[in-house]
């Protein structure tokens, strides 16, 4: 059997781990379990076939937070948080749209320019590559002609797009966004409270590197990304008129009552 030693987290031993964590922190798998099965049952309930007025947009975003919710589930399950609160915060900013959206069908157009903002700063970003291969290729696949193109449709029409600040003002998420996604955005960095998960510290006077998995924070990250989950699950459901509030209700009940037995406020 290989070892986390030897070969991380692809190694047998941490295969093997997922029942420890599943074991430990059962009640909290089965409850994110449950918000799962809720989401894709909701998903499978809106009828694309009557999606107008940007209703398609929300319910891929859904999809999107749905599925990177999944993942989290999977990463916890062997203790690799760290990893795990790096898909937060695009879980956040999915949510944050999501619900703007879904409050102001409106805002649709500004979607799309923020999504046409991104695309110029990846056309932009190849008119500064210095390796000489690279500028060839800038040139041969057309990449000068589509980026002089849309810099010349911008300043004919400029874009209205909106930063997650102001997506998360737009949905009413502002405490959100000064609470949860400014904390997981931080993770997403390589400064030194990010990298506070590699680390074991006994105290102030010992700080020793670590590798492997951890259980520090677990309870909270996953109830995080639960309710997350819910919410634009939520906000989904309430666009596309699908009942959800037995369900959600039910899920809240369970959470009240973990955070209770976790000591968590």
């Amino acid at each position: 059997m290989t070892r986390i030693e030897s070969d991380g987290f692809l190694s047998d031993e941490a295969i093997e781990g997922r029942s420890v964590f599943r074991g430990r922190f059962s009640d909290v798998f089965a409850l994110a379990e449950d918000v799962n099965r809720i989401a894709v049952k909701r998903l499978s309930q809106a009828k694309l076939a009557d999606i107008v007025d940007g209703h398609f947009v929300l319910y891929l975003l859904t999809i999107r937070i749905v599925e990177s919710f999944e993942a989290i589930v999977i990463l916890m399950e062997r203790g690799m948080l760290s990893p795990a609160k790096l898909i937060v915060r695009p879980i956040l900013e999915a949510l944050f749209t999501l619900a703007a959206l879904e409050k102001n069908k409106e805002l649709i157009a500004k979607y799309f320019d923020t999504q046409s903002e991104a695309h110029f700063a990846l056309l932009r970003s190849s008119t500064k590559w210095r390796n000489e291969d690279l500028k060839r290729l800038f040139r041969d696949s057309k990449l000068e002609e589509k980026y002089i193109e849309k810099k010349k449709e911008r300043k004919e029409s400029p874009p209205e797009s909106l930063r997650p600040i102001q997506w998360a003002e737009a949905a009413g998420y502002e405490d959100f966004y000064h609470l949860h996604y400014v904390q997981y955005a931080s993770f997403t960095h390589s400064n030194l409270s990010a990298l506070e998960d590699h680390m074991d510290m006994d105290g102030e006077a010992k700080v020793e590197a670590s590798f492997g998995p951890s259980a520090n924070g677990f309870f909270e990250l996953l109830i995080d990304a639960t309710n997350f989950t819910l919410l634009s699950v939520m906000h989904m459901c309430s666009a596309f008129q699908i009942e959800i509030d037995q369900d959600a209700d039910r899920i809240q009940e369970r959470v009240e009552i973990l955070c209770s037995k976790y000591k968590v406020e």
